[in-house]
């Protein structure tokens, strides 16, 4: 009788996950075994768990000990690519990896050699004409390193790696070099560089026309900074130099996709809205904020002290009660000073609540390095690391603005968004400074700060944190600013100087003398 079909075994089938008994065994060699071996133990001791009394090495076994990348490259990472690359010939991902750990060793021909043969497999990959133009560099080709460079800018115009080296081969040339024209040709191959990311990157409403990551945007924000910064250097290119200002500051205030186009505030909206939370934050019973201005922004129009904080956690969103407001808002501003921005003056301890007003659905975080959660409208939090960068970028963008409208005082100069001039008198500054201040604190920002109130005839009332209620003039906010700076730095020169010399002017001089000798020994500590 026959065996039914379904009964019969089957004839074990050959398997592509299985090693053919016959092909030659890639980890025979004892390089190849002296590579994984080291491999393997070195991730052995980087868990630091290893089990008590257990002897992982043979006691007459003395690992060779590595004096340099080079020789990591040759012993340990070489002979694993190139068992790899002879069991897989065609990966890329091994290839460039292998391109890279030659160039490391030093051995750039073979660098060259890999990386063109990833060409070959994947004319577009970015990432080998990359490697082309850094090895082109290490070589001295420079000229070529800059084209390969280009053509991987031009594959993938968000590649960081390429932007970097083109502008850090770029900018220093244009600084060192003492002939003009040839200074001038640099930065203009510089600004191109940058001017060919924007293009490629952001739509002239702000959008972004690439998917950049969120942990990437202050490297988009870096472009449109140093486009700017190029920029100024040509009076003729003032506006284009605030336009990259803005789209800097515009990419972090925009909320993360998808979005409405109602949540894409601009920079009027941020001045007018940076102005309105400093306004309610240093509010009083007795210093209220105008009933005009509470009708325009929909709050309650009474004399009632308002609890910023608490306002913000009500759900008030500053940004769209100022979109709404419309031109209401900004008359009435206007009318308080007379064609300008009036004077906010806040202590530094109410600085770091402006976040908090300003981007309340995001915890005080910008809100476009958050991410939307998914069916959902919450936001969720960057990484630490992530919202730092953002922070120091903005903050740098920030601190440029303030500095160039601090040097236009006095002067009546066109606002983004706003029609017409108006006389910034440092009101414009302050409250760039402010933000910056929020964002990422440091020395020199309070310096600056100091210096911006010090020359200020003018005089608000403020209650400190301990319920004291203070008159500050813009010499004594000055002071205060100068401390704080001093508390995050205590040996900062231009702080203890600054700080000296406005007590000096104030006619303190044991004041001033005892900050003089403070920055006497800070400067003699410094040279032992």
């Amino acid at each position: 009788m026959l065996a039914d079909e379904a009964d019969t075994p089957s004839a074990p089938t050959a398997s592509k996950d299985r090693v053919d008994p016959q092909t030659p065994n890639p980890f025979a060699s004892s390089i190849s075994r002296d590579a994984l071996l080291a491999y393997t133990y070195h991730l052995y001791h980087s868990q630091n768990r290893q089990v008590p009394g257990m002897t992982p090495i043979p006691l007459n076994c003395t690992p060779p000990i590595i004096a340099n990348v080079e020789q990591v490259c040759r012993l340990h990472i070489l002979p694993l690519l190139v068992i790899l690359r002879s069991l897989h010939p065609q990966d890329t991902a091994i290839l460039l990896l292998m391109a890279c750990t030659y160039h490391a060793s030093g051995d750039f021909d073979s660098s060259l050699t890999l990386s063109r043969e990833i060409l070959r497999l994947e004319p577009n990959s970015a990432e080998a004409m990359c490697n082309i133009g850094t090895t082109m560099m290490s070589i001295g080709q420079h000229d070529q390193a800059y084209e390969w460079w280009w053509k991987a800018l031009q594959v993938r115009p968000i590649y960081w790696d390429a932007v970097d080296h083109l502008l850090n081969f770029l900018l220093p040339l244009a600084q060192q070099t003492d002939n003009i024209q040839h200074r001038s040709i640099l930065y203009a191959r510089a600004l191109d560089v940058c001017s060919f990311v924007e293009r490629k990157a952001v739509a002239g409403n702000g959008r972004l026309l690439l998917p950049v990551p969120t942990h990437q945007l202050h490297r988009l924000q870096k472009v449109f900074f140093t486009g700017a910064t190029i920029r100024m250097m040509n009076p003729d290119n003032i506006s284009d130099t605030s336009r990259d200002y803005v789209r800097a500051l515009e990419l972090v205030i925009y909320p993360p996709t998808p979005n409405s186009d109602n949540d894409a505030y601009t920079m009027r909206e941020l001045i007018l809205a940076i102005f309105v939370a400093g306004y309610l934050i240093q509010s009083t019973s007795v210093d209220p904020v105008s009933v005009e201005i509470l009708e325009i922004l929909g709050l309650p129009g009474d004399s009632a002290p308002i609890d910023a904080l608490a306002l913000a956690q009500s759900g008030f969103d500053v940004f769209r009660a100022v979109r709404v407001s419309g031109d209401r808002l900004v008359s009435a501003l206007l009318n308080l000073a007379g064609n300008a921005l009036p004077f906010l003056l806040l202590l530094p301890e109410h600085v770091p609540r402006v976040p908090m007003m300003l981007f309340p659905g995001s915890m005080g975080v910008l809100p476009g390095i958050c991410i939307r959660a998914p069916d959902s409208s919450t936001l969720l939090m960057p990484p630490d690391d992530v919202r730092k960068q953002a922070n120091l970028m903005t903050s740098s963008v920030l601190l440029a603005l303030a500095k160039r409208y601090q040097d236009l005082s006095s002067a009546d100069v066109a606002i983004p968004g706003l029609t017409g001039t108006l006389n910034v008198n440092y009101s414009l500054s302050i409250l760039f400074y402010y933000l910056a201040l929020a964002l990422s604190p440091s020395p020199p920002t309070y310096n600056n700060m100091g210096i911006v109130l010090s020359t200020m005839a003018y005089t608000s009332s403020h209650t400190t944190d301990h319920g004291e209620r203070r008159e500050f003039s813009g010499p004594a906010l000055a002071r205060v600013y100068y401390t704080a700076g001093l508390q995050m730095d205590p040996s900062h020169p231009h702080l203890l100087t600054n700080l000296g010399s406005l007590h000096k002017d104030e006619g303190n001089l044991e004041e001033a003398m005892k900050w003089a000798f403070a920055l006497e020994f800070c400067q003699y500590a410094s040279l032992i």
